[in-house]
């Protein structure tokens, strides 16, 4: 599984936790993706999915995993990666007025998730110190 597809589902818990539940989603995580959390780590997933403070819970997940026996779910198809990342790309299409055909979603999800993993990778640099630098000609042409 690819670090999107996992800060996709992470935030996908996040955010749809019923009010005082969050922390036991973001462990149960932990618990449920054990396994691919070993490619990536928890903070960098938590990171990536935009709630970098969770980090340690999605640990404590990770590292309850091998005392706990998950239930099978009653609706499989929804907690599929993909289906997430094909919901969210539908939604956020809806939002701004981007039509894409049912047909095309799989496709836009796998470029969406793979263009957000890599701009994932820039929070990771260490930037201290550096200048921003306009990177666009002035209109007027008074580039100084």
């Amino acid at each position: 599984m690819e670090l999107q597809e996992l800060a996709d589902i992470l935030r996908e818990a996040h955010d749809t936790a019923p009010e005082g539940e969050t922390v036991a989603r973001v462990i149960l995580f932990g618990v449920k993706y054990a396994v691919e959390l070993r490619t990536y780590s928890p903070g960098r997933v938590a990171r990536a999915a935009g709630v970098p403070t969770y980090h340690s819970e999605i640990n404590k997940g990770r590292n309850l995993a091998r005392y706990v026996e998950l239930k099978p779910q009653e609706n499989p198809a929804q907690e599929n990666g993909a289906n997430i990342a094909e919901e969210r790309v539908r939604v956020q299409a809806e939002l701004v007025g981007i039509p894409i055909d049912a047909a095309d979603r799989p496709e836009v999800a796998n470029r969406f998730g793979s263009l957000m993993q890599e701009l994932a990778q820039l929070q990771d640099l260490d930037l201290e110190g550096i200048e921003p630098v306009t990177i666009f000609p002035d209109p007027d042409g008074d580039d100084a």
